[in-house]
């Protein structure tokens, strides 16, 4: 990953149009009127196991290792355990997004030991 991301203008040319949204760190061609906006974005991972506790079928326990991963390529973690048991499968949420639901605050503090983006000139 480059920490930047190529941005086309709106009357780009096929070879920008296609570059759109892709990792890049320079300008394909003389006279490029688009951008590269640094790739401030912040990516996690989790890792671990489950282990069950309960009668109910989302009665368990979450541990393992929360990653993020910078846009600069860097990474961070630490340890999680989290308790499952409030996961209502009827409910609109997804099994994975409750589960980054709560860790949101956990996922924010690790993406703010980010390096901040580098300028793009």
């Amino acid at each position: 990953m480059s920490g930047y991301v190529f941005k086309a203008s709106g009357d780009a040319c096929e070879i920008c149009a296609a570059l759109d949204g892709t990792n890049c760190d320079t300008l394909p061609h003389e006279n490029c009127q688009c951008q590269i906006e640094a790739d401030d974005g912040c990516d996690h991972e989790l890792s671990g196991s489950s282990e069950h506790y309960g009668s109910g079928d989302y009665d368990a326990r979450f541990g393992g290792e929360l990653t993020v991963t910078c846009a600069d390529g860097t990474s961070f973690g630490m340890s999680i355990d989290v308790d499952l048991g409030g996961f209502n499968p009827a409910g609109e949420t997804d099994f994975f997004d409750y589960l980054d639901d709560l860790l949101a605050d956990k996922i924010d503090a690790l993406c703010d030991g980010c390096p901040p983006p580098r300028n793009v000139s």
